[in-house]
């Protein structure tokens, strides 16, 4: 879960979950304050959440499964 505070403003643009050797497993919109990404199905491992703007990578987060 990405939570932002709702004061700020919603998020938009898109993200992409991708494995440690970068292949997509989960992608959409950012619309909201919040993002829930759907992960029960996917082994543990390493991921990292990429988050687009409206023209580009805006910022990348590693997420760690068990």
């Amino acid at each position: 879960l990405l939570n932002r505070s709702s004061d700020l403003s919603p998020l938009t643009g898109r993200y992409e979950l991708v494995t440690l050797t970068g292949i997509p497993v989960r992608s959409g919109a950012l619309t909201g304050t919040e993002l829930w990404i759907e992960t029960e199905e996917l082994p543990a491992g390493v991921y990292f959440v990429r988050f687009y703007g409206v023209n580009s990578l805006v910022k990348v987060v590693r997420v760690i499964k068990y």
